[in-house]
């Protein structure tokens, strides 16, 4: 006889060894949760000549009856399995949908004791993350955020493992984990991320984050929000633009300095693809995608003085009629 709080394994190694002759249980279901261990199980029990019994009976696996039996316990079992964890799944995704699962919040929101989620009673926690979103609707990138907040001695609020307040020195990393979290803009997201295989380490899986199109529910003006949700979904193309991957993006990328007037928004007629700017030998519009994708020669490589002069003139040729306009209005402004 083997208590049923045994784990499988003993359980089978008992039985193997000839320690067992009848396995007890309330119910034999309980055994084991899925078919993978149960089966096993009831071969060596057959082998062994070991019993199995429950409130319901006595059964033997070596028998066709018994092994028929036990096998319909087990394959109910795994069943009621599945909708026990499709029932609580349904659960929790319905709460979702309303906004009123308690996912981990951000530093700068938390809860009363209610659970009502409100914005850090601490005013200086507040107004550092307003300075974050500001600062980068100014200078538009997170590696200048981060800048800015060095050069003026600025933290940034984070909470450590234990939910406790810290203050820790700016970085590009958590600069932009506050700027892509949705709850600044009082939406409640579920489903940002997924589980996929893991390059580095073959069996297991890791997180990856969605497509802002792909996130499963999105409730917007459930927190109280730091910013609107307009200018949220501003900062977050303004963020994809920035990134400077075009093979994997075909973004813009940050505009950099140099005199070109069309930087990271020139593109081949020849093959369709983003042209970059080289400034050695003077300024030049280069097509080298095929060339670093598979050798092939550069595409294009024009001068860029004759370009730009062409685009400014056709710039100044169409606010021109604005420019009249206005001054025609500011003229009779004044004269009234």
């Amino acid at each position: 006889m083997v208590r049923s709080s045994f784990y499988s394994n003993d359980l089978v190694g008992c039985v193997t060894l000839g320690e067992i002759g009848i396995v007890l249980s309330i119910d034999v279901t309980r055994l084991a949760r899925n078919c993978t261990d149960w089966y096993p199980l009831l071969d060596i029990c057959g082998h062994r000549r070991c019993l199995i019994a429950d409130r319901d009976g006595v059964y033997d696996p070596g028998t066709p009856n018994g092994r028929l039996l036990l096998g319909l316990k087990g394959t109910i079992s795994e069943l009621e399995l599945h909708t026990i964890r499709t029932r609580l799944t349904a659960g929790l995704l319905a709460k979702a949908e309303r906004g009123d699962l308690a996912l981990q919040l951000p530093t700068g929101l938390c809860r009363d004791p209610s659970g009502v989620v409100i914005k850090d009673p601490n005013l200086e926690v507040q107004s550092r993350i307003e300075l974050l979103f500001a600062t980068f609707l100014e200078v538009r990138t997170a590696a200048k955020v981060m800048k800015v907040f060095l050069q003026r001695g600025l933290s940034l609020p984070r909470t450590d493992r234990h939910g406790d307040l810290c203050w820790r020195k700016p970085t590009v990393a958590a600069v932009a984990t506050i700027l892509k979290n949705p709850a600044y803009a009082g939406a409640f997201v579920y489903g940002r991320t997924y589980q996929k295989p893991s390059s580095a380490q073959k069996g297991c899986m890791q997180k990856a984050p969605r497509a802002a199109a792909d996130w499963r529910i999105v409730v917007k003006d459930k927190y109280p929000a730091y910013i609107a949700w307009e200018t949220y979904e501003k900062i977050r193309k303004m963020l994809q633009d920035n990134r400077a991957e075009y093979a994997v993006m075909k973004s813009r990328g940050v505009p950099r300095d140099g005199g070109a007037l069309l930087h990271g928004i020139t593109w081949c007629g020849e093959c369709g693809h983003k042209m970059f700017v080289r400034y050695k030998g003077g300024s030049q519009y280069v097509c080298n995608h095929l060339q670093t994708a598979n050798g092939a020669p550069e595409c294009q490589n024009l001068r860029a003085r004759a370009i730009d002069e062409k685009v400014a003139e056709a710039f100044l040729e169409a606010v021109a009629p604005a420019e009249t306009d206005a001054l025609s209005k500011a003229r009779k402004a004044q004269i009234t």
